[in-house]
């Protein structure tokens, strides 16, 4: 079976998580992380100088930029992972699909419908996927749950209610630039609680209601 070839944009906050499930990946030989943009503000980050000299002793190839990537991963990377700013997921993510690459976005995926349907058009017209790491639905207790309500052990399914207890504290805020804010630098974010973190349950909901 052929190695699936990754790339993460970025080296700080959750994209040293995608970076270590694809290591884990490349552990059970299934994947490779082949690159990682490093963008100006992370280079220059005293906290990502140690990762990026692993990344660059394990062979890794650093780029500067997004388009970088897009350009010279030709035939390289097979995969892109975005865990950026929602503000940025609509663009990159049609740029990356435009220049045949299959990714994988952070939830929420993009801050409107509107744009939703424009990726899956966008997906349609080139055949590449983009996927949302909703990964609670991997969990083995939800899997359970959707089995039996195939099944029919539960009966039919009239309607399906979350009640969402997931307090944030002020730190939760400052996390990012972006965080709880509706437009930054003249662009629509509309993040919080219920259009970010609880967006998992939404997924949930409508995972166990679906066919």
């Amino acid at each position: 079976m052929k190695k699936v070839a990754f790339a993460v944009v970025g080296v700080r906050n959750f994209a040293q998580n995608h970076i270590r499930s694809i290591k884990t990946l490349q552990d059970e030989g299934i994947g490779t992380l082949q690159a990682v943009v490093v963008r100006d503000q992370e280079r220059r980050q005293n906290s990502s100088a140690e990762l990026l000299r692993e990344l660059e002793a394990q062979g890794v190839v650093l780029y500067d930029s997004y388009d970088q990537l897009l350009t010279e991963g030709q035939g390289v990377v097979d995969l892109i992972t975005l865990p950026i700013a929602v503000q940025s997921h609509y663009d990159l993510a049609t740029q990356g699909m435009e220049a045949g690459y299959s990714l994988v976005l952070e939830k929420p995926p993009v801050p409107t419908v509107q744009q939703v349907d424009d990726l899956m058009a966008v997906e349609r017209d080139t055949g590449q996927f983009c996927a949302v790491g909703f990964q609670m639905i991997h969990s083995p207790s939800l899997r359970r749950l959707k089995e039996e309500v195939c099944d029919g052990k539960l009966g039919d399914i009239r309607e399906i209610t979350c009640r969402g207890y997931w307090p944030r504290d002020r730190a939760y805020y400052g996390r990012n630039g972006w965080a709880g804010c509706s437009i930054v630098d003249g662009m629509l974010v509309l993040d919080g609680p219920i259009h970010n973190a609880l967006a998992h349950y939404l997924n949930n909901m409508i995972f166990v209601a679906g066919p």
